[in-house]
C-alpha cells in the first residue's frame, strides 16, 4: 500500500523509541519530524512519502501525525508504556522477529534513510547499498551542519533558503 501510493520518493524512517539504551542518545519525535518536514517540502507534500518503523507506540504516534504522507504499518507487537518490544512479548519472539524483517525490507525499499545508530538501521543499508549515501544519521550527525542528500535530488524544489538543505540555520560565528 505504501509504495503504491508513493508517485514521488520515499523515505524510510526508523526511529527506536523503547530499547535505547548504553549511553547512547534517544533521538526525540521533533527531531524525527523536523526533518520529515524538510524531506515533504523539497519534494512537496503530495508527492513523496515517508515510511516510519517504530517498536514504540507512542513515538510511532507522534512522529506519524506531522503528516498524513506519514505511512506506519500496523503491527501488533509495538510496544507501549516504554518497554522494549522483545521483552512486551516474550511468547511471541517470532511474531517480533517477522514484524522487525518486514521493516527491514520495506525500508530498505525507499530512497532516502532517517535512522539513529541501531543494528537494524545497519541491516537496512546492507540490504540497500545506495542508502549508505542517501541517509541521515541523526545520532552521530552534528545537527547544525546537517545537509540532507535529498537536497541534489533532480526533483527537488528550489530550497528557497536553507530550510530544505539543513535542520537549522548554521552559526553566522561559524561555531
Amino acid at each position: 500500500e505504501f509504495r503504491r501510493n508513493a508517485t514521488g520518493p520515499t523515505l524510510a524512517v526508523h526511529a527506536r523509541g523503547t530499547d535505547k539504551k548504553h549511553g547512547r542518545r534517544t533521538i526525540a519525535a521533533s527531531e524525527f519530524v523536523l526533518v520529515i518536514r524538510s524531506f515533504l517540502r523539497t519534494f512537496g507534500d503530495s508527492a513523496a512519502a515517508v515510511y516510519l518503523a517504530s517498536e514504540d507506540a507512542s513515538l510511532a504516534e507522534t512522529i506519524a501525525a506531522a503528516s498524513p504522507r506519514v505511512y506506519v504499518r500496523p503491527i501488533a507487537t509495538r510496544s507501549t508504556g516504554g518497554v522494549a518490544n522483545f521483552a512486551r512479548h516474550r511468547d511471541h519472539q517470532r511474531k517480533v522477529a517477522r514484524d522487525v524483517l518486514v521493516d527491514i525490507l520495506l525500508m530498505a525499499k525507499c530512497d532516502y534513510f532517517l535512522h539513529a545508530a541501531s543494528a537494524v538501521a545497519e541491516a537496512v543499508i546492507y540490504t540497500n547499498i545506495n542508502l549508505h549515501n542517501n541517509s541521515v544519521n541523526l545520532e552521530y550527525i552534528p545537527r547544525l551542519r546537517q545537509t540532507f542528500p535529498w537536497a541534489s535530488h533532480p526533483q527537488a524544489r528550489s530550497p528557497g533558503g536553507s530550510n530544505n538543505r539543513t535542520t537549522r540555520r548554521s552559526n553566522p560565528g561559524g561555531k
